[in-house]
């Protein structure tokens, strides 16, 4: 009789587990399991790769260092770049900006705006590592 108990709230569990994940709405807690993208800094290129991405409104960005020689950072605030066409962001947001960060290290930014998201990397921003989010 236990044993049946047992059963029968492990599979009512795994059912429900299903049902939350299967039917979450794109981009809600339920659904979300990490970032949406990873974007890789190139150390040698002095890039992001990709350059662009499109994600949706709740969607998380992931930004990963692979340069074992230099630090990169993300920048989307016009008062901390060189240039503050290479920081744009849509009305109403707030920039965000990581530290430096060495060779593994990633940063992670959350969009819940649409629009388009210009960043650089402030290090970098002479030779044009700049990039691109579009959230729909």
């Amino acid at each position: 009789m236990i044993r049946t108990i047992l059963v029968v709230s492990v599979m009512t569990a795994c059912i429900v587990l299903f049902i939350t994940y299967a039917y979450a709405a794109p981009g809600s807690s339920a659904a979300a399991k990490g970032p949406a993208v990873t974007v890789y800094m190139q150390g040698d290129s002095m890039r992001f790769s990709p350059g662009t991405v499109t994600i949706h409104r709740g969607q998380t960005v992931e930004w990963q260092n692979l340069s074992s020689t230099q630090t990169h950072n993300v920048v989307d605030d016009p008062s901390l770049v060189t240039n503050p066409a290479d920081a744009k962001l849509p009305k109403g947001t707030k920039p965000f900006s990581s530290a430096l960060l060495r060779e593994g290290s990633t940063y992670e930014h959350t969009f819940t705006v649409p629009g388009i998201y210009r960043y650089a990397c402030t290090p970098h921003e002479i030779d044009r590592m700049v990039g691109t989010v579009i959230v729909k």
